[in-house]
């Protein structure tokens, strides 16, 4: 199973230091780190970079911190995707959106790293609830407010 992994700009090296530790050879992992200067054996590592778009493209599953513009990009793209919010971040936000994925079916979530491996051979049999993009259309309408409002 090709699995590729990315945290965005923020560092998770906890995330990174638990997968290397998996010893599964049917398992290849990409991940897009936040920190190029550190290395983490067993694992194909490289910094952020705006073309992530190509190695999703080859994923099977698609590991991510739950970052809102990671995830709703991944669910739009319709990818199998596992949530790990990062808790290394001052706050807890990440755990709503993780939250809100799993109640609605539409990812796996690890919340505790020690068992990924466990979650990550969960996805291979995981058929994930189909997400539909619903557009937001109240931008124009409160920017009208707002100048409405200042006149």
């Amino acid at each position: 199973m090709n699995i590729f992994v990315t945290v965005g700009t923020t560092p998770y090296n906890d995330l990174f230091q638990h997968l290397s530790f998996i010893e599964n050879s049917s398992w290849h992992f990409d991940c897009q780190t936040a920190d190029a200067e550190v290395s983490y054996a067993n694992l194909t590592c490289f910094d952020y970079t705006p073309n992530w778009q190509s190695h999703i493209e080859k994923a099977d599953l698609v590991i991510t911190h739950a970052g809102a513009g990671s995830v709703y990009k991944l669910l739009e793209m319709g990818k199998k995707i596992m949530v790990i919010p990062n808790l290394e971040r001052i706050d807890h936000h990440q755990l709503d959106l993780a939250n809100y994925v799993e109640k609605n079916g539409y990812a796996l979530v690890c919340r505790v790293l020690n068992d990924i491996e466990q979650v990550i051979a969960k996805a291979e049999q995981y058929a994930p609830t189909p997400y539909e993009k619903i557009d937001f259309f109240k931008g124009d309408e409160i920017n009208e407010a707002i100048k409405e409002s200042l006149m």
